[in-house]
């Protein structure tokens, strides 16, 4: 699995990852946004996560995204039942819309290839750029709930999304 937009690169995560993925899930502005990685996140929790994501050709995957000098700047996957997608990206390429593009690639490659009809995503309230990321996306507000977020050690306040294939 290689995908590639305009500017971006999409690849299966690498055991050898870990570091870059450390330098990014361990900035706090990061961290309060995750609630599925551990806090703070070691060198074994991020191993462990990567080899949880792997790409084995079905849902349940994570990949890196690179840029085309190869450094990495964040993730982007699909997994879980319902099937969600998930991204997080370094603050220092925030803002500059390679979310939506990581997105838009993977998503184009994943809805024809699984036969999707429907993906989910969460946000929390306090994170209006990945809820604009969704809503450009075509996402749909569907609920309110809590997520606890570990660097927070908080539930933290969090909507709903969902996508829907046209019939």
């Amino acid at each position: 699995m290689r995908l590639s937009s305009a500017r971006l690169i999409l690849r299966p995560l690498r055991l050898d990852d870990w570091r870059a993925l450390a330098d990014i899930g361990r900035q706090p502005q990061v961290a309060r946004m995750l609630p599925s990685l551990c806090h703070p996140w070691q060198e074994a929790d991020i191993k462990a996560w990567i080899m949880r994501y792997q790409w084995t050709g079905a849902l349940g995957f994570r990949l890196a995204i690179g840029l085309p000098d190869g450094a990495l700047i964040g993730t982007v996957g699909l997994y879980g039942h319902p099937t969600g997608l998930a991204y997080f990206l370094a603050p220092a390429v925030w803002g500059q819309g390679y979310a939506f593009e990581a997105s838009t690639c993977l998503l184009a490659d994943a809805i024809p290839r699984f036969q999707m009809q429907r993906i989910v995503s969460g946000v929390f309230q306090d994170n209006p750029a990945s809820i604009k990321v969704l809503e450009k996306l075509g996402f749909t507000r569907i609920g309110t709930g809590t997520g606890y977020v570990p660097a927070r050690h908080a539930e933290v306040p969090s909507y709903s999304y969902e996508w829907h294939q046209a019939l």
